[in-house]
């Protein structure tokens, strides 16, 4: 997102072309994430979608911060 506009943008930092999945999508994706859940101790529903991401020659996803503002 845009500081100064508000605006939805696409960051610099990544280079890559990439794919989502909505939390437990279909049949696949609800396996791979009862999984993950199953490999880490902590339940499917606190994690997110799952990405698939695509990095080609000279591509790059560069240091950044990623965060959620607090809600109070």
């Amino acid at each position: 997102m845009d500081k100064g506009s508000g605006e939805e943008r696409a960051g610099s930092g990544r280079t890559s072309r990439s794919m989502a999945f909505r939390f437990m999508e279909n049949e696949l994706v609800e396996r791979i994430e009862m999984r993950i859940a199953d490999l880490t101790g902590y339940p499917a529903e606190n994690g997110e979608g799952l990405e698939i991401v695509n990095y080609g020659l000279g591509e790059e996803y560069k240091p950044h911060f990623d965060f959620f503002p607090p809600i109070w």
